[in-house]
């Protein structure tokens, strides 16, 4: 059996948190611990090095930030589950080695599968030693280790690092 992971829930609507969390906890109390919960960038920065998370389960847009600018903030041993009403996004979360990318609403099923990634995530050493190691511990790429940005320091971007297109359509969140 693999050991319990302790996750951190990012979202600016708490009624998507509460959502997320209750399913995680009707459902998956044996594999994922929810330690807490925040509604910005600075609060789950602090909330997972306080708690020494070591999943988040970050919504992409935030009120007034990304939930990409969280990603420089968090130790190379905590995995990332994009959970978002977006899909335009899923290529961007994968070159940052998200372990999975969940659409809102989450369907259980859809769920239950990211629960067994996050399993399947943990290394056989790291069950035997107590020592977490991430799935993603090299997810960053170099410029952003080196730099903390989100973008490259040479001036040509690669096509998928290209702000998101915008929709002409108000979308409104539930």
């Amino acid at each position: 059996m693999s050991a319990r992971r302790h996750a951190v829930i990012v979202d600016d609507e708490r009624l998507a948190r509460r959502e997320l969390r209750t399913l995680l906890e009707e459902a998956h109390a044996g594999e994922v611990h929810v330690v807490g919960e925040a509604d910005s960038v600075s609060a789950a920065a602090r909330l997972v090095h306080a708690t020494d998370a070591d999943v988040v389960f970050l919504d992409i847009q935030l009120a007034g930030e990304t939930g990409m600018e969280l990603l420089p903030l968090l130790g190379e041993d905590v995995d990332v589950v994009f959970v978002t009403a977006y899909d335009e996004y899923t290529l961007r979360a994968f070159e940052v080695n998200a372990l999975d990318y969940l659409l809102k609403p989450v369907a259980p099923e859809r769920l239950a599968l990211t629960v067994k990634r996050l399993a399947a995530a943990q290394s056989p050493a790291s069950r035997a030693t107590g020592k977490r190691t991430s799935s993603v511990s090299a997810w960053r790429p170099s410029w952003w280790r080196s730099t903390g940005s989100m973008s490259p320091t040479t001036t040509s971007r690669p096509s998928a690092w290209a702000p998101p297109r915008t929709s002409s359509c108000a979308t409104e969140d539930a």
